[in-house]
């Protein structure tokens, strides 16, 4: 599959596309262009999601972003809407496009 990646160093935010498995992508890389962190861009658009609703998010997407011991252990409460998506990017520092 193919992710975006896009740099945290605001004077070169640059993004890149790379290919992964879909179970063995890393949510970070080095950005070719300095060298710097490139973080992961969860893009929703491409399915059309427009309202808070749970269908859209499946055991894949859980299991791609979240850690599938501490939601069995109920340390961490799996995402069911784009809201409860949004907020989990943005605890762990992911951006999020789309």
């Amino acid at each position: 599959m193919l992710y975006d990646y896009e740099c945290i160093d605001p004077r070169c935010s640059h993004r890149q596309e790379k290919t992964y498995s879909y179970k063995s992508f890393p949510n970070e890389i080095t950005c070719e262009m300095c060298g710097s962190v490139a973080r992961k861009v969860i893009v929703s658009g491409h399915g059309g999601i427009q309202i808070d609703n749970p269908v859209w998010i499946d055991d894949s997407v859980r299991q791609a972003l979240q850690d599938s011991e501490r939601l069995e252990l109920g340390i961490e409460k799996p995402i069911e809407t784009r809201t409860e998506l949004n907020a989990h990017l943005n605890k762990h520092g992911l951006a999020h496009s789309g």
